[in-house]
């Protein structure tokens, strides 16, 4: 039997040799950005295009990306959350 030993962290940290995988899913979309429904379409129609041309290759968006840790955007369609709604139930 293997006990982990306490490491000092940062608070909220664990150190990656600290954890152990039980199970793993398929991938699922994450940084998700949504609208209410109440919002303008042409004002999420403007926000979706703004964060879909971000591209790490332009040295001005570059920095924007690096900012929030991300590579960028894509847009995407229902289905793709499929995988979501098999792992949370949409009907809670």
């Amino acid at each position: 039997k293997r006990i982990n030993k306490p490491v000092d962290v940062d608070k909220g940290e664990i150190p990656a040799d600290q954890l152990r995988i039980l199970g793993q899913t398929e991938e699922v979309p994450t940084w998700i950005f949504a609208a209410r429904m109440e919002v303008d379409p042409s004002l999420v129609a403007r926000v979706n295009e703004a964060l879909i041309v971000l591209s790490p290759k332009n040295k001005e968006h570059e920095e924007v990306l690096e900012a929030a840790e991300i590579r960028g955007f894509i847009k995407t369609k229902d289905s793709d959350y499929d995988q979501v709604r098999k792992i949370v139930p949409t009907d809670q």
